[in-house]
């Protein structure tokens, strides 16, 4: 059983997804279910009962610095949970020199006091450089908060993310890593990196996957969590305005992207360009119809037509392959780039939209000078 809320609705558990054994755990679905909740009681639970650590990473420095960082165990204190757990010896939790330490509040001295020894560590990986080196013997629960996201990604993350889990694990294989996040976003390079795009795109709300390897030991688990079907308190200030569904329900988020006026005969096109991105194929067709000069972006049904320009991340050195639709080389890039930077674009549907607004993001920060 999950905790419930004040609305009587019950909050996110861990127990069915804990029931598959594996090494990554892939874990999102609506914001405030309750994701992050469970996994920091389950740090605190093995430290208390067994004096194992753990780890909390985000992405950014500036997320785990001052009062950000400070109220990452706010909820379990609220819920009384630093007391039950620990039955009554302590209370709170103290921030101090990126780690967590539990607290009581010591009448004589009428201030909290935390205990020796920290229980968590904090990470950031835009600072995984700062930890190389340490030693974290005692650290089996790793939790990464927010790993979907629809800003920035940092240059080469995910090989950023391994660098720290090595520093932890060590010559270990007793850790388990929870990745949490928000469906903000269907993509996610992290999909990409473990190869499960494809598992991803065909899974809904209250599924659970179990993914294994040919070529490795490592298995990963993917939850989508079940949405709360008697909603939240909070849905009250969402209800009629989350159009895409993401706060309430957890449906992936998608903005509402300018459609293609009208339909697109052959002759208006003047010259075409492909997008491969996330596993699928993107045709992009630059029209002209009397006064009218724009991008029309749809999904490729058929095969791809060698002469015609090929946009991706990955690098390619023939001239045919192109990375940023933003910054032209040549006239034909140009056009292009003259076109999305004067909003003259326009796409088949919002998925399509959503698919586009990612790879631009991703290929601005796509240069051999950002890799780490």
């Amino acid at each position: 059983m999950g905790i419930f809320n004040k609305k009587g609705s019950k909050f996110y558990s861990l127990k069915n997804v804990l029931k598959k054994q594996a090494q990554y755990y892939l874990i999102f679905g609506e914001r405030s279910s309750g994701k992050t909740f469970a996994t920091l009681e389950l740090i605190l639970k093995n430290y208390w009962k067994k004096g194992e650590q753990g780890a909390y990473i985000r992405r950014w420095g500036d997320d785990i610095k001052g009062i950000r960082g400070e109220n990452i165990w706010s909820g379990l204190i609220d819920a009384d949970k630093i007391k039950e757990i620990t039955n009554g010896e302590y209370e709170s939790v103290i921030y101090k020199g990126r780690a967590f330490y539990l607290a009581r509040y010591n009448d004589k001295l009428q201030k909290m006091v935390s205990n020796e020894e920290p229980f968590c560590y904090i990470f950031a990986i835009s600072e995984d450089e700062r930890i190389k080196g340490a030693n974290y013997p005692r650290i089996t629960t790793v939790v990464f908060d927010e790993f979907m996201t629809r800003s920035y990604y940092l240059p080469n993350e995910f090989k950023r993310l391994l660098s720290i889990v090595s520093t932890i694990a060590r010559q270990r294989d007793n850790i388990k890593i929870f990745l949490l996040g928000n469906t903000v976003n269907e993509y996610c390079p992290y999909f990409e990196e473990f190869g499960i795009n494809h598992i991803v795109k065909t899974m809904q709300p209250g599924d659970i996957r179990e993914v294994a390897y040919e070529d490795r030991e490592a298995k990963v688990v993917l939850e989508w969590t079940e949405p709360n079907v008697d909603g939240k308190a909070s849905d009250i200030f969402f209800e009629g305005f989350d159009k895409s569904g993401m706060i309430t329900t957890g449906k992936w988020e998608t903005l509402q992207y300018p459609a293609t006026p009208y339909s697109i005969k052959d002759d208006m096109i003047t010259f075409k360009f492909y997008i491969n991105f996330n596993d699928e194929i993107m045709q992009g067709d630059v029209v002209e119809n009397e006064d009218d000069y724009f991008i029309h972006i749809h999904k490729k049904t058929t095969d791809i037509m060698d002469e015609y320009p090929i946009y991706q991340l990955d690098f390619n050195p023939s001239p045919q392959y192109y990375t940023s639709l933003t910054r032209g080389r040549d006239k034909c890039s140009g056009e292009i780039a003259y076109l999305i930077n004067s909003n003259k674009i326009f796409v088949q549907n919002n998925r399509i939209g959503e698919m586009v607004r990612n790879y631009i993001m991703m290929s601005e920060n796509r240069s051999i000078l950002n890799y780490k």
